[in-house]
């Protein structure tokens, strides 16, 4: 019974009832992009939480000491450091192809990771998988970069890398994946900034590096083995009860290596940063919440108003007078199935288009549960306002006035 006059009401007032889903659907879809933007912030930091709030070092590996001999082995820094938990690094490495159709042989980088990175950070892909969905075989997995030489995920290439003896070795390597062109990677650089988190990755343009890049496991490599040099952004993680003057002993020891900065300071950076980026979000938010308030109120106190007549015949047919609150409850859960609807269709259609690539939206769990939250506050707000307009007034009132 109160399904159905809930339903009535919603079509008796369809003209008012779509203007709401518009402006319903507009907020949703804002609150989509508002959480998208919050997550996206977080989304750099989490990754490398656990490092950064560690005792160690944030490094930069210069690929050579200062004897420009190449820095290639994890253990030799672990034995000349004190209470080292954990290494982290970043690998490089050049590859050939020998047999294509160029006069010249084709180079590519290789950029390689500690299962760590990979398996903690995932850029975004045009196709494919990334390393940490990778399936063992006789070939080398890899990534690609977007690349102007056509190849694409599921191809196989017969490429010549080295040992350590610096003797070729033919490898075949497929194409698992195919990274989106100037999407977030862990950077290989090491000669960037080192203020916050942020400074972990870098936007990789093909135009800008000029050279296809692979993407691929260290584990991997040892496999085949290709050798590598440690070059790039990475951790030095400490034992807890290291002490500060073992820590100093570590820097300075690393000096030779590479560039290394304590990790509490950059992770201290990191959260100003982040905090800072949520406080000029706060205003935005507090506005989208007052908006769906203030809307939700006076929308309810507009159709409880039009409806009063109503909602009093229905009480002299044996409805009771404090069911107009479950009425006002199934129209509005309507005009929000269909504002949840539309706003999610409209983005995912945009998206699916291309139009929203360089945007932050994140498909995510967060973005829907701000939708429902939303949602819930209109739900109550829907609720409790026929109660309130109609608490003091009687039925017989009501009729007699409009009589």
């Amino acid at each position: 019974m109160i399904f159905r006059l809930g339903v009535k009401e919603f079509i008796r007032n369809i003209g008012l009832n779509l203007l709401i889903i518009l402006q319903l659907a507009a907020t949703l879809a804002l609150s989509i992009f508002l959480t998208s933007t919050i997550e996206y912030r977080l989304a750099h930091y989490l990754p490398f939480k656990e490092e950064l709030s560690s005792k160690g070092l944030y490094v930069l590996y210069k690929g050579f000491d200062y004897d420009h001999k190449p820095i290639d082995d994890k253990n030799k820094i672990i034995s000349e450091l004190e209470k080292v938990k954990e290494i982290t690094a970043t690998y490089t490495a050049p590859i050939i192809d020998k047999h294509s159709n160029s006069d010249d042989d084709i180079i590519y980088n290789i950029t390689a990771y500690d299962e760590k990175i990979f398996t903690s950070f995932k850029p975004r892909l045009k196709s494919g998988k990334w390393l940490d969905k990778r399936e063992d075989g006789d070939y080398l997995p890899a990534v690609i970069s977007h690349n102007w030489s056509g190849i694409k995920t599921g191809d196989i290439l017969a490429l010549t890398g080295y040992n350590d003896k610096s003797e070729e070795v033919d490898v075949k390597v497929k194409i698992i994946g195919t990274l989106r062109d100037g999407a977030k990677v862990f950077s290989k650089n090491s000669h960037d900034a080192y203020d916050n988190y942020l400074d972990l990755y870098m936007n990789y343009n093909y135009e800008q590096e000029l050279r296809t890049t692979l993407f691929v496991a260290v584990d991997d490599m040892e496999k085949f083995d290709l050798s590598y040099i440690i070059s790039g952004k990475g951790f030095i993680t400490f034992d807890d009860d290291i002490t500060d003057e073992q820590s100093r002993s570590n820097m300075n020891k690393v000096d030779e290596y590479c560039s290394a900065y304590p990790l509490d300071e950059v992770n201290a950076r990191s959260i100003s940063h982040i905090t800072y980026q949520l406080y000029l979000l706060l205003p935005i938010i507090i506005g989208v919440l007052m908006l769906v308030i203030v809307s939700t109120l006076s929308i309810s106190a507009i159709n409880t108003s039009k409806q009063m007549r109503n909602y009093a015949i229905y009480y002299m047919c044996g409805s009771q007078w404090s069911s107009t609150s479950l009425i006002s409850l199934v129209n509005y859960l309507i005009v929000a199935g269909f504002s949840f609807v539309l706003s999610w269709t409209v983005i995912v259609g945009l998206s699916l288009l291309g139009m929203l690539e360089k945007t932050s939206l994140r498909f995510s769990i967060f973005p829907i549960l701000a939708c429902l939250v939303i949602i819930i506050i209109g739900l109550v707000t829907s609720v409790l306002t026929p109660h309130l307009i109609i608490r003091k007034t009687t039925p017989r009132e009501i009729i007699s006035t409009n009589d």
